[in-house]
């Protein structure tokens, strides 16, 4: 399904005041649930944190950039209209992609984490399993007349991983801060994110791209 130019965030205005970090550090550990991490630490947007503690510095600076372009693909589903949601794991619609683009917002400085967020959708049958859902960048533009299953950007490292949860539904939050700072380091390669997700064996899990109003994917930097 083809894409469909998007409003940006005038939040993008923000990261100018971001300062670049001069030592390294090593980030939080990466988790998908509360058994990934041990004593004393929860799993809370995606990475392990002291219990009770937030997943961010409480002095990060918050900025939010929605996507200039989206698309959405379907291994079952001809290419048409922008859909106003996008169900990862679903049997009908088969393996899905959401690609995003944002324009030359992601040429920044470190950041201290970043998180793409997807609500979502109401008034949509939901299955009864989790669904994994995988972050990568794009290795090349891609044409919104041209795009199919078959014929779409390339997809490289470093990636990152997700739960869409059906029940309660939930938003999808997937820790994309090590894909972040790989394009903060090369600017030049930056051509976009994508999300990817496998066939399911019940309706999946849906999410709003934004085209029918209310909020749709969106991208949540935090520094200092």
């Amino acid at each position: 399904m083809t894409g469909r130019n998007m409003r940006c965030s005038h939040a993008a205005l923000l990261l100018s005041v971001f300062a670049t970090s001069g030592a390294c550090h090593r980030g939080p550990t990466p988790c998908v649930s509360a058994s990934a991490c041990g004593d004393g630490l929860e799993c809370l947007a995606n990475r392990c944190v002291p219990t009770g503690g937030e997943p961010v510095s409480p002095k990060a600076i918050r900025a939010v950039l929605e996507p200039t372009r989206l698309a959405v693909v379907s291994a079952q589903i001809e290419p048409g209209a922008l859909p106003t949601v996008v169900t990862f794991g679903s049997h009908a619609r088969g393996a899905t992609r959401l690609l995003l683009e944002f324009g030359d917002s992601l040429q920044l400085r470190e950041v201290e984490a970043a998180f793409l967020l997807l609500d979502p959708a109401n008034g949509v049958a939901r299955g009864s399993e989790d669904v994994t859902v995988e972050a990568f960048r794009l290795a090349d533009a891609w044409d919104d007349a041209a795009l199919s299953w078959v014929r779409g950007p390339r997809r490289l490292l470093p990636s990152a991983t997700g739960i869409a949860r059906p029940s309660p539904p939930t938003p999808l939050r997937i820790d994309v801060t090590n894909i972040v700072r790989y394009l903060a380091a090369h600017p030049e390669a930056h051509r976009g994110l994508l999300l990817s997700a496998g066939a399911g064996a019940g309706a999946g899990v849906s999410f709003n791209t934004g085209i029918a109003g209310g909020q749709g994917p969106r991208l949540e930097l935090y520094g200092r």
